[in-house]
């Protein structure tokens, strides 16, 4: 009768470990998620702050250019 008990505690005891891991699992897996939105996210921004930077860069080469002509025309 203890052998029995001592078996059924001893698959209550994988059991819980089971469900542990599995619970641990999902946590994991949400977090790579969140990992991975956050990574691609960061690469969006990346992409967006580089076009500004470029547009910024091409307005200020067109204010020198006017600038430029309206010398030349002064001169």
């Amino acid at each position: 009768m203890q052998d029995l008990k001592d078996k059924k505690d001893k698959i209550s005891g994988l059991e819980k470990k089971l469900n542990d891991s599995l619970k641990e699992k999902k946590v994991i897996q949400s977090e790579c998620n969140r990992l991975k939105i956050l990574n691609c996210n960061s690469k969006l921004i990346s992409e967006k702050n580089a076009r500004i930077q470029q547009q910024q860069y091409e307005d200020i080469v067109k204010i020198y250019q006017s600038e430029i002509k309206n010398l030349e025309n002064i001169l």
